[in-house]
């Protein structure tokens, strides 16, 4: 494999990697311990190295580095918390205080992540590997103020582009069948997530507008004018 794949292994594991004429870099809204995180693996699998946030490649790629990252060290993650749990978070640019997506399970760090850069609070996931292995599933659990917009978003925007059989509450997915089938489209949907944050939150703040009232938020109105807006990037 080429460089290229050492930068997907490495996004897929959760790391904000972006790409210009330069090269790679890592972002600046990853946390220091993400940073940290990668400088190690580029270290240890003598991948290449870091400058500041720019990242050099100068080997081919372990081949062993998806095993490590995936599989073999994939234990039983921390989770996304939050201690605000205020909904107009969602609207002011706050990003949620996280776990870094280290600590996160492997398959499913991706998505946590892409949910927390727009706000979304998650306070307990799993990729479906660890517990009730006769009925295994993916738990994304989305704290109570923010079921509704999670559902909104897939039902009026991701489900139009990617095909994951959510439960009703929009919280859980099956693992019975095509597993890996099921992660790669979780993974492409927080690319999706990440690639548009600026367009969902703009959505968030015209829904927003609408629902507010004085200091409070009429929340059944904010999720009718999210609906409305979210719908809107699907064209």
């Amino acid at each position: 494999m080429n460089k290229t794949n050492v930068i997907e292994i490495l996004k897929r594991r959760g790391l904000l990697i972006n790409t210009d004429k330069k090269g790679c870099y890592l972002s600046s809204l990853s946390l220091k311990e993400e940073r940290d995180y990668l400088k190690d693996i580029l270290s240890k699998y003598k991948l290449g190295k870091m400058n500041r946030n720019r990242i050099t490649l100068d080997c081919e790629f372990s081949y062993c580095l998806y095993n490590d990252l995936f599989e073999k060290n994939n234990g039983c993650g921390y989770e996304a918390i939050n201690v605000k749990e205020d909904i107009n978070n969602l609207y002011d640019g706050v990003i949620v205080d996280r776990y870094p997506a280290s600590l996160i399970e492997a398959y499913i760090a991706s998505y946590v992540v892409a949910l927390n850069m727009i706000g979304i609070h998650t306070w307990c996931s799993c990729d479906g590997n660890h517990i009730d292995i006769d009925n295994p599933k993916i738990q994304v659990l989305i704290k109570e103020i923010y079921i509704p917009i999670h559902q909104i978003l897939w039902e009026e925007l991701l489900s139009h582009m990617f095909s994951l059989n959510w439960t009703l509450d929009y919280q859980e997915i099956s693992l019975e069948e095509s597993k890996y089938e099921i992660y790669e489209s979780l993974y492409q949907s927080a690319n999706y997530i990440l690639d548009n944050k600026n367009k969902i939150k703009k959505a968030f703040n015209g829904a927003i507008l609408k629902a507010k009232k004085d200091f409070d938020i009429d929340e059944t109105l904010l999720h009718k004018e999210f609906r409305k807006e979210i719908s809107k990037l699907k064209d």
